[in-house]
This record gives structure tokens, C-alpha cells and sequence, in this order.
């Protein structure tokens, strides 16, 4: 029972290893760099937030002279108010 494709198998099957463990590899190496690259933009976005809301302090912590009488934001007021934060 000495067939050919018997005589070959080690080889195949390493062959097929290799190729898994290079695409594993690659992949792995891939989607690291991609989630650097997202926690970078998340770093970078929550900061310019940060900065931005950083200036409403006034108008979250103003208390209820920014609010009509049925609780929404009295807009007038508060858009002067941002202008003036810039």
C-alpha cells in the first residue's frame, strides 16, 4: 500500500499548516494596527470634545434661567452664549 498521495500527505498537510498560520498571522497583525488606529481617532475625538464642552459649562450648569416653562432650552439665549464660548 505504498500509494503516492500516502508518501506525499506530510508534505500537503504542511504545506496547508503554513499557508493557515501565514493568513492567521497577517490577519491578526491587520487588526491590531486597525484597533491602534481606532483608539488613536477615539483619543483624539474625545478630546476635541472634551475642549468644546468644556466651554458650555454656563449653559449646562447655568441652571434654569436657559429653560422655558415647559423644560426645553430657551435658544436665543443659549446660542449666544456658545458664540460667546468660541
Amino acid at each position: 500500500m505504498d500509494s503516492a498521495i500516502l508518501n506525499s500527505l506530510p508534505s500537503i498537510h504542511t504545506t496547508l499548516i503554513g499557508i493557515g498560520a501565514a493568513f492567521y498571522s497577517a490577519h491578526a497583525i491587520y487588526a491590531y494596527q486597525k484597533i491602534q488606529e481606532s483608539r488613536i481617532k477615539l483619543e483624539r475625538t474625545s478630546k476635541d470634545a472634551t475642549d468644546i464642552f468644556n466651554h458650555l459649562d454656563g449653559l449646562v450648569f447655568g441652571g434654569a434661567d436657559h429653560l422655558l416653562t415647559n423644560g426645553e432650552l430657551e435658544w436665543d439665549t443659549c446660542k449666544i452664549i456658545i458664540r460667546s464660548s468660541k
